[in-house]
C-alpha cells in the first residue's frame, strides 16, 4: 500500500452532460394546388416514405413539385418529410404553412416551389414576405428556419417577356421586385432559367 504525502491533491471529474441538440433535421415542404386534397389541404402532414406522399398527390396538379421533392429527398439521402398544403391562399395561410411546426425544432428548411405562376391576390412576393415574417416569429420559440422559394416566373419567361428594355435589365428588376425588403438570410431564392438540379442541389447542400 502506497502512503500518499501530505499536502494538497486535485481530483478531476468528468461529468457527461446529455444535449438536447440531437435531432436529425427534417425538411417541410410546402405545397399549394387548386386541387382539393381532404388529407392534406391546411395540415402539416409527416410522411416516412415518398411512395406514401405520390398515392395522395396523384392527379392533383402537382406534378413538377412531387418531382422536385424526389430529387431533394434523393440528394439528401432522407426517406421522411413534412408537407403543408396550402388551401388557404392568403399571407396569413402561408405564414400558418410554418408557424404550425413551431413546435418541430428539426425543421430547419422550408421549401415552396411554386408549381403554377400566382393569382394576382396573392402573387409570389406576397407569399415570400408572408413566409419570412413566419421564420421570424418561429425563432422566438427557438425553431430557425430559412424559407427556399422556387418560383414558377423563371428568368428566360423575363427575357421573354423583355420588350422595351435589355433582357439583362428584365433580370435584374425581377430580382429587385422579388427580393425588395429582404436582407436578413430569412429568405432564400432559387431563380433560373431551368428549374432542376441545380436548386436542389442548392437547397440539399446548404447546412
Amino acid at each position: 500500500m502506497t502512503e500518499e504525502l501530505s499536502g494538497i491533491y486535485f481530483e478531476e471529474t468528468v461529468e457527461s452532460i446529455v444535449s438536447d441538440i440531437t435531432e436529425e433535421e427534417e425538411l417541410c415542404f410546402i405545397v399549394q394546388t387548386s386541387t382539393a386534397i381532404t388529407s392534406m389541404d391546411n395540415q402539416l402532414k409527416y410522411y416516412d416514405k415518398l411512395s406514401t406522399f405520390k398515392s395522395v398527390t396523384n392527379g392533383k396538379g402537382l406534378t413538377d413539385t412531387v418531382a422536385f421533392i424526389e430529387k431533394i429527398l434523393a440528394l439528401t439521402g432522407k426517406t421522411t418529410f413534412y408537407v403543408y398544403s396550402v388551401k388557404t391562399d392568403t399571407s396569413a395561410g402561408f405564414q400558418e404553412a410554418v408557424t404550425i411546426s413551431e413546435d418541430i425544432k428539426e425543421i430547419r428548411k422550408i421549401i415552396y416551389y411554386e408549381e403554377n405562376e400566382s393569382a394576382q391576390a396573392n402573387p409570389i412576393s406576397d407569399k415570400m414576405a408572408a413566409l419570412t415574417t413566419a421564420c421570424h416569429n418561429t425563432y422566438k420559440y427557438g425553431a430557425f428556419r430559412i424559407a427556399y422559394v422556387i418560383p414558377a416566373a423563371t428568368i428566360s419567361a423575363a427575357v421573354t417577356a423583355a420588350s422595351s428594355t435589355a433582357p439583362e435589365t428584365t433580370v435584374v428588376n425581377t430580382f429587385t421586385s422579388l427580393l425588395s425588403g429582404d436582407g436578413d438570410g430569412r429568405l432564400a431564392v432559387m431563380f433560373s432559367g431551368i428549374r432542376d438540379e441545380s436548386q436542389a442541389a442548392s437547397i440539399a447542400l446548404k447546412k
